[in-house]
């Protein structure tokens, strides 16, 4: 009898708690398919962003844990190579085009795992968000942390932790507590961990600020440029000289793609003017040299400034005709065929810069004692835009851990980063080398750059890439190696030097910033940025019609025949964000900010 009991009452409790889970499924599909969701692209960049950097040490990797990612896991489970899908929203990963790599190769033959990374627009993303089917892991921005543990979308890792988790433990013990005390939906249990701990930095060039075509600007006479207005003309003046490429096609002045919502009103001018993202936001920005909340829309807000620049390219005939229909694609295509004379950064023009390294030719960013210098941050807090989870729906997650302790290990970063010892680095009395073909590779750049498996994406690796591995003294990514700067200079870049007097490009940057305190990011408090609360429903909803009401203007207001229209369009505009809540929406967010600062004081 008392055996049938149990039977009933284990029925009942798993048929009540499949009841409940549905309903909270449904809820939580209600509030996500409510909400419009927008990832940062960069931080990438922003995201996805390559760049090249200084011997530094990351603010919270334990620089006395000697283990390796093969050593801390004796306990690992089979090695027979298992898939695991990751949910990510479009990051323009490496590997998604590039699965099979000598690198992949290597992940697979060390840990048994093979990545298949799953890259969804934000609609698909918030289906497989709901459902919590056909991922493994989640690669995820922190306003969606308490949905994704309420919906029991995502495992707690405790218990993975202390089988799988031995690197996780020892280098990157300050983000698990953090993550405990912050990111747990108030369970104290860990479910997230966010990629790219550590400082990150520009290394020998700065991707990103007035970038622009460095034979065209050697060619004028190294012009001195004082404000934007400068800088336009500059790039109008070079259009004239140069309207078409050598195939006949027109060049212009400035463009943009469109495809990717927003962003094209937001970061191409953010450097220029000292913002960032404010991760999980639609809306928000703040200034890393003062951490001051700012909104995209508010009066003289950055989407302004942005429209302002475009409609002035527009007035000088240098604006491109398709910018307002292109896609990311398009626009790398017409950079790659030297049609743009500027855009948001090096890794967004295409491959020009590769199939001119063998000339003093190319796109670099122009040193002003005006424009903010990005890079700096410490990422105490990782780029908490993308914070790993593991599915509770996972098949594997052990193996999942087990990819997760790879990626926070100094072996595991240093074999994604710098490829595989005796390969394409060697390793004499204990200090890495990379080798002289990876170097080639590396300024070759191209199709072959890309089927090595170097420079593994950024976006989906633990470990900072200017972290110090503590066993030699050496980046994890070798190609940040200070030593070797000398030896990864393109030509067109040691022609840069060359007129700055300088040993690589970034030096001229840091001399601006002590020279005419040019400011960089490097004041960013990550755990403030980390600990702003996501949007309530309603706020997302206001930032989603704010977001949708801007793109819908954007054009006409750059196309105004005259600054009389276009005063009038953007009054129009603004009276429109006024009428949707804007001012709502500030309100919410600076009091958030507010609260995050005070509580990002206790991890100081």
């Amino acid at each position: 009898m008392k055996e049938a009991m149990q039977n009933i009452s284990s029925k009942y409790f798993t048929s009540q708690n499949a009841w409940n889970e549905k309903i909270m499924r449904k809820k939580f599909m209600k509030r996500l398919l409510g909400t419009t969701l927008c990832v940062t692209m960069l931080m990438g960049l922003l995201g996805g962003c390559s760049s090249k950097g200084k011997d530094t040490e990351t603010g919270t990797t334990k620089g006395n844990s000697q283990t390796t990612s093969s050593q801390a896991n004796q306990e690992s489970s089979s090695k027979e190579v298992v898939t695991l899908n990751v949910l990510t929203t479009k990051i323009s990963s490496n590997v998604t085009d590039y699965p099979d790599t000598p690198v992949t190769k290597a992940l697979a033959d060390a840990i048994g795992v093979k990545i298949n990374i799953i890259e969804a627009d934000t609609d698909k993303y918030n289906v497989y968000m709901a459902s919590g089917e056909g991922f493994d892991l989640i690669l995820t921005p922190t306003n969606n942390f308490n949905q994704l543990i309420e919906g029991n979308i995502v495992t707690p890792l405790d218990d993975l932790l202390g089988k799988y988790g031995k690197d996780i433990t020892y280098n990157i013990s300050d983000t698990v507590a953090f993550s405990k005390s912050s990111w747990s939906n108030e369970t104290g249990k860990l479910y997230f961990l966010p990629c790219q701990i550590g400082v990150d930095s520009q290394g020998i060039y700065q991707g990103m600020g007035p970038l622009t075509r460095w034979d065209y600007y050697k060619e004028l006479g190294y012009p001195e440029i004082n404000n934007l207005d400068d800088w336009l003309n500059m790039l109008a003046t070079m259009q004239k000289a140069h309207p078409k490429t050598n195939d006949g096609l027109p060049v212009y002045g400035v463009s943009m793609f469109a495809d990717w919502g927003v962003w094209g009103y937001k970061y191409p001018l953010a450097c220029y003017y000292g913002y960032n993202e404010l991760s999980g936001s639609q809306t928000g920005l703040y200034k890393p040299s003062t951490m001051e909340y700012s909104n995209l829309f508010e009066e003289n807000g950055l989407f302004w400034k942005s429209i302002e620049y475009y409609f002035k390219a527009n007035q000088l005939g240098i604006l491109d005709p398709d910018a307002f229909i292109s896609k990311f694609d398009d626009f790398t295509a017409k950079a790659t065929n030297e049609q743009l004379l500027t855009g948001p950064a090096t890794w967004a023009m295409g491959e020009f810069n590769s199939k001119h390294s063998e000339e003093a030719v190319g796109f670099q960013v122009i040193p002003t004692n005006w424009a903010y210098q990005w890079g700096g941050t410490n990422y105490k807090a990782g780029w908490v835009d993308k914070c790993f989870g593991i599915s509770s729906k996972c098949k594997n997650p052990e193996k999942a851990m087990e990819y997760l302790n790879y990626i926070y290990s100094y072996e595991g970063c240093r074999q994604l980063y710098s490829g595989v010892a005796g390969k394409d680095y060697t390793v004499s009395d204990g200090k890495p080398t990379l080798t002289q073909a990876s170097i080639d590779l590396y300024l070759k750049g191209g199709e072959e750059w890309k089927v090595s498996g170097l420079g593994f994406d950024r976006n989906i690796v633990g470990l900072g890439s200017y972290t110090i591995n503590p066993a030699d003294g050496k980046t994890l990514d070798l190609f940040v190696d200070p030593s070797i700067y000398s030896q990864m200079l393109t030509k067109c870049q040691k022609d840069f030097s060359d007129y700055y007097k300088v040993n690589y490009p970034d030096e001229i940057f840091k001399q601006y910033r002590e020279k005419y305190n040019v400011k960089d990011q490097s004041n960013t408090d990550a755990f403030t940025i980390a600990l702003v609360s996501p949007a309530s429903d309603e706020i997302a909803r206001k930032e989603a019609s704010l977001v949708e009401a801007a793109i819908s203007a954007a054009s006409k207001i750059i196309l105004a025949s005259n600054e009389e229209e276009y005063n009038a369009l953007k009054q129009q505009t603004m009276e429109e964000f006024n009428n949707i809540g804007l001012k709502d929406v500030i309100d919410w967010y600076s009091k958030e900010w507010n609260a995050a600062t005070e509580k990002a004081k206790q991890f100081k």
